[in-house]
């Protein structure tokens, strides 16, 4: 949350051209976090980078999840069977394990954006130094209430 408000802030300054050190009031709404998460297929917001970043690599060749992968038949073979209703014995090839060896592997990884790029908020989102204070108040002021609201639970 007190991301969200420092970069709202931030737009509704930057769109009424104030000056750095005024403070707005929001009603944040469920859209304002749904934008600023996005889906885990979208890496930015309108603010910038979203709060999680999913990463994905696709690796080719991969090793064989198991030596029973695919199986093929041979042309000739006849290692199974089975008997009609006449009792009549058909042989036919009932397929051989084998692996091609073009498997690919998909990695799907989900990171906050601070472990991402392994820096603090304030850098990744280039606060300035009210923008800072900004959100270390707004961050104290949130604890504080979560604090109050589980002591009198």
């Amino acid at each position: 949350m007190s991301l969200l408000f420092v970069l709202m802030t931030r737009e509704k300054q930057q769109a009424d051209g104030a000056a750095d050190d005024e403070i707005y009031d929001f009603d944040f709404k469920k859209e304002d976090f749904e934008e600023f998460m996005k889906s885990v297929n979208e890496n930015s917001c309108r603010w910038g980078d979203t709060f999680v970043i999913k990463t994905a690599v696709e690796t080719s060749p991969h090793a064989c999840p198991g030596q029973n992968c695919k199986r093929k038949t041979i042309s000739g073979c006849r290692c199974s069977s089975y008997t009609d209703s006449e009792g009549k014995i058909h042989h036919y090839c009932g397929g051989h394990p084998y692996c091609p060896v073009n498997h690919t592997k998909l990695t799907v990884k989900l990171y906050t954006v601070k472990d991402y790029y392994g820096k603090d908020y304030p850098e990744i989102y280039n606060f300035t130094d009210n923008e800072k204070t900004r959100y270390e108040a707004s961050k104290a002021i949130i604890q504080g209430l979560l604090e109050y609201w589980e002591d009198n639970e």
